[in-house]
């Protein structure tokens, strides 16, 4: 466990632990107890049923994602959005849209390659004798994809034709090194990813591999993997950001509320934006004298303390579950596997 890079050891009092407490669900805020005098650090608790509150975007995203969004907000009965939220859902899937699909469906093709075999990738650091295909000029001691296209040419893959029509549509630089069949037929050739998808740009991965045996370096090998797992997972996200937007638009409890925001005209128009999406709801709440749903720990303990130490004036999802399960409107067992 760390904070801020260097390893921490958290005291055992309920204090220490308040204060470097990670996510507000688990977390304690500057309360007040009945039977004690003075601010004290207290368990945020959820309103009771039928209490109309305020959601913050924090909230709302975790209880959609545990699949309990539907209960809590049918427990309150209503619940207020900011409407600025509404620019967010088109901003949140122009932002997780592949940029480069291109590069997406290559970098499947090319992780397809290695899983059946027809790339080879080595495992390990690289022997001593090594020689590198990549792509940077700067590199003396590498070959680079043009190298590569030459040796398609002496091999009689490719056409002095073909060889000149790439070059002028392509960036394929060649090196001033010698001896490229050597390192090949030595199996002491090895490929980076950059110089692999190079080669698959311009359209000739495939009559190398025809040619000769391509190996990845085990850099390559996890570069690519690593660029998979990446466009998965937006790929994944967005589709999920969709899911959880629609749930927002079809739950009739949840309503969109004006609320004034930071306009002075002055200063970066970004940073506004930040500052607004981050404290719109706790201001909706303060205006509308309402409790706070959120997740967001610094934004929780300003909101209890500056409602007096009332420890319903705002709480976070843990508590929205804590009290679904008192209540008896979902079971031990669910509760429970959410705490986890």
């Amino acid at each position: 466990m760390a904070y801020r890079t260097q390893d921490l050891i958290v005291g055992e009092s309920v204090c220490w632990r308040a204060r470097y407490t990670t996510y507000a669900s688990n977390g304690f805020v500057v309360g007040k107890r009945d039977e004690i005098i003075g601010a004290q650090f207290v368990r945020p608790i959820a309103p009771s049923e039928g209490q109309t509150i305020v959601g913050d975007l924090t909230s709302l995203v975790t209880l959609f994602r545990l699949g309990v969004l539907e209960e809590a907000v049918a427990f309150f009965g209503k619940v207020l959005i900011p409407s600025i939220y509404r620019d967010y859902e088109a901003r949140d899937a122009s932002r997780l849209q592949p940029h480069q699909k291109s590069r997406s469906d290559q970098t499947k093709s090319l992780v397809d390659k290695i899983h059946r075999g027809i790339l080879r990738s080595h495992t390990g650091q690289l022997p001593d004798d090594a020689t590198i295909v990549d792509i940077d000029p700067d590199d003396n001691e590498a070959f680079l994809p043009g190298d590569v296209v030459q040796w398609l040419v002496d091999a009689g893959t490719l056409t002095t034709k073909r060889r000149d029509q790439l070059l002028k549509t392509f960036d394929l630089p060649r090196s001033s090194n010698d001896g490229f069949e050597t390192a090949r037929s030595t199996r002491r050739l090895y490929f980076t990813a950059e110089a692999v998808r190079s080669l698959d740009s311009a359209g000739v991965l495939d009559d190398l591999v025809d040619a000769t045996d391509i190996c990845l370096s085990a850099t390559a090998v996890d570069s690519l993997k690593a660029d998979e797992f990446a466009f998965e997972h937006q790929a994944s996200q967005l589709r999920e950001n969709r899911r959880f937007w629609q749930a927002i638009r079809d739950l009739d409890e949840i309503e969109f509320a004006e609320v004034e925001l930071m306009d002075d005209g002055e200063g970066d128009r970004a940073i506004h934006g930040a500052f607004n999406l981050s404290l719109s709801a706790m201001k909706l709440a303060s205006d509308r004298k309402l409790p706070l749903m959120v997740d967001d720990r610094t934004l929780l303990s300003a909101a209890s303390n500056s409602a007096e130490g009332a420890t319903d004036s705002a709480f976070a999802s843990f508590d929205v579950i804590e009290r679904l399960r008192r209540d008896g409107k979902i079971e031990q067992d669910e509760a429970l596997s959410h705490f986890r």
